[in-house]
């Protein structure tokens, strides 16, 4: 009886240590999970990857058993990232050329195999990933395997050229990394080093020439980071005034000015930024004494290569001047929809295409899951906007009136790729008619397309094997005997330098109009006229020579309606002159004989009449063999 009630109060003390046990326990995994949490760090990092850029983080003081974690994504263009942890035994400045020449070696022979890069990048890393994420975002999981200063190299995926905005996640013992939900916990685990992949050292040298008529010309720079220093040096012919340099900035507020004239034939600049710089550029002046000629000059820039300035430097690293934007374009004219020579134009329906790369209309593809981007009428130019970005509009230069469009079509790619096609129809301008052959004149009938844009900005490359004419061009009267294309640069439309493409094609006339009402009937009024020599009655005679005279009036007021208001005779004006003015003569005469006749003088006006029978032939022949030999 003792012993249950001391069972029962033990109970309740057993309870109680329970309890405090476990609430020990759940102290202890809160500690644990709080010691996991604070032990782990997350940074994330955004910016910018062009094309074949890499970009390299430090990553200093990683402890052996640390696990780290990194995830990227594109968050704009068509960027697919790629990362990597180098070696620590790799140098990135020693290997880096090196690396690059492998990586285009694999390029070329094996495009398009992933599984040929693994060699190459177990050679030079710990880790790499491409596309282990979502869609194309790049994981990677690395236990760190000794203490040291790592480096992870940030890129695009070598399998297909890329660019855009980036997001970087970087974690230490933090796997939330991975799914892309990790905050930031303002730890600070990677550093961007001041240089992309190809290195810190850049020369470029590239030639250039200010035109006639113009007193400049622009060059316009790629990004300059803060504290790179631009080096350039302008050489034309020894002891001629060299141009003037000026360095602007974004905003076109100069930073460095030389002026021109040194007889040395050679000018330099030095500049170091301050802030990075997105779009600087380099004007180059006209020597105030070199008239109107064209300076043809030698450009060689250096960042961070200070040495050009004393010296011949090879060509490194990622151009300094940026790039301009190569237009292919090509012309199919379908038809000819008429010819006005007296209003000197022609209409045409014709198609027209142009192609062209720009990174900034680069989109990436996870987003529509499609290979392309197709717009019509006007949704391009609103795209193009909503980019910031400007296309390669153009003008007709020989446009008169409105230009109809029967279909605008934009296909825009990944990459930034637009293949941009037009079919209109324009009546344009034919200043290029030249008349004084006329009806036996080949024509040159042209149409020219200039840029709106600079040239300095988009330049036009013929398109292979689009431009041609078509096999139906509607047009009777003419004969097209062939076509050509040419681009020059102009500064007509506006007043900076301009890509023209200009397509001309070549037309000969159809003569069978013309040898059957025209010339045809000349000649059957020639002979008929020439059977009244053999009549008697010289009355007769001036009747024909009079209506002769208004059959050829006739005939010029019929030609001359079809031909523009000429400062210059044709051939076919100068040969009906010549019939006008024998005609006259014929007429002169007929009247002359017949007041002979009246007068008595028969005996004479048969002498005169037996030679001008033989004569009037004559003189036809001679007056059109001569035209002939001046016309033709």
């Amino acid at each position: 009886m003792s012993i249950f009630p001391v069972t029962i109060a033990s109970r309740p003390s057993r309870f109680r240590t329970l309890l405090v046990l476990v609430w020990l326990l759940v102290l202890a995994i809160n500690s644990m999970t709080a010691a996991v949490h604070a032990a782990a760090r997350v940074q994330e990092v955004t910016g910018h990857l062009d094309v074949q850029d890499s970009l390299v983080y430090e990553l200093p003081r990683l402890r052996k058993g640390e696990t780290l974690y990194v995830h990227a994504e594109g968050t704009s263009g068509n960027l697919d990232p790629s990362v990597g942890v180098f070696k620590l035994t790799v140098d990135v400045d020693t290997v880096r050329e090196q690396f690059r020449t492998e990586r285009e070696k694999v390029l070329t022979d094996q495009p398009d195999s992933p599984q040929a890069f693994a060699p190459l990048f177990e050679k030079y890393f710990l880790d790499w990933d491409d596309d282990s994420g979502a869609g194309y975002a790049a994981r990677l999981k690395l236990v760190i395997p000794a203490d040291g200063d790592y480096r992870l190299v940030l890129g695009s995926s070598p399998l297909r050229p890329s660019f855009g905005d980036y997001r970087l996640l970087l974690g230490i013992d933090a796997p939330q990394v991975l799914g892309d939900e990790a905050a930031s916990t303002g730890d600070t685990l990677a550093r961007l080093r001041q240089a992309v992949w190809q290195g810190e050292r850049r020369v470029q040298e590239l030639p250039g020439s200010v035109l006639p008529g113009q007193d400049s010309t622009t060059v316009e720079l790629q990004r300059i980071f803060s504290g790179e220093t631009l080096s350039v040096v302008l050489e034309t012919t020894p002891d001629a005034p060299a141009p003037g340099l000026v360095l602007y900035d974004y905003g076109d507020k100069p930073l460095v000015a030389v002026p021109a004239g040194a007889h040395d034939g050679r000018v330099s600049l030095q500049y170091t930024f301050e802030e990075k710089d997105e779009n600087p550029r380099l004007k180059i002046k006209r020597p105030p004494e070199t008239g109107d000629s064209a300076i043809d000059f030698q450009l060689r820039a250096g960042v961070n290569a200070a040495d050009i300035l004393t010296g011949q430097t090879a060509t490194t690293g990622k151009p300094i001047v940026r790039p301009v934007i190569p237009v292919k374009i090509g012309l199919r004219m379908d038809q000819i929809t008429g010819v006005d020579q007296r209003s000197e134009n022609f209409g045409v329906v014709a198609s027209l295409l142009l192609k062209w790369q720009d990174p900034l209309l680069a989109f990436d593809p996870q987003g529509c899951k499609c290979r392309m981007k197709i717009f019509n009428g006007d949704a391009f130019a609103q795209f193009v906007q909503s980019r910031d970005s400007d296309w390669p509009d153009y003008v007709l230069f020989n446009q008169q009136g409105n230009r109809w469009s029967q279909k605008r079509l934009a296909t825009v790619y990944p990459d930034g790729q637009v293949s941009y096609l037009e079919r209109f129809g324009v009546t344009l301008q034919a200043p290029d008619f030249k008349f004084r052959k006329f009806p036996f004149d080949n024509q040159t009938f042209a149409i020219r397309i200039d840029l709106v844009e600079p040239a300095w900005d988009y330049t036009f490359r013929e398109l292979e094997g689009f431009s041609e004419v078509g096999t139906r061009l509607g047009e009777e009267q003419w004969l097209l005997t062939g076509f050509d294309t040419q681009i020059t640069t102009e500064t007509d439309t506006t007043d900076f330098p301009t890509s023209r493409f200009t397509f001309r094609f070549q037309a000969t006339r159809h003569l069978d109009y013309y040898i059957y009402r025209l010339f045809l009937p000349i000649l059957i009024i020639v002979i008929v006229s020439w059977f009244g020599f053999f009549l008697r009655d010289y009355g007769k005679r001036v009747d024909v020579a009079g209506a002769n005279l208004l059959l050829f009036i006739a005939f010029n007021f019929t030609i001359g309606n079809d031909l523009p208001r000429l400062g210059y005779l044709t051939f076919l004006d100068t040969f009906l002159v010549t019939a006008f003015v024998i005609t006259s003569l014929v007429f002169l005469l007929a009247v002359y004989m017949k007041r002979m006749e009246a007068d008595g003088r028969q005996e004479l006006a048969h002498r005169i009449d037996a030679h001008v029978m033989w004569l009037y032939p004559v003189a036809y022949l001679l007056g059109t063999a001569l035209t002939l030999w001046i016309y033709m």
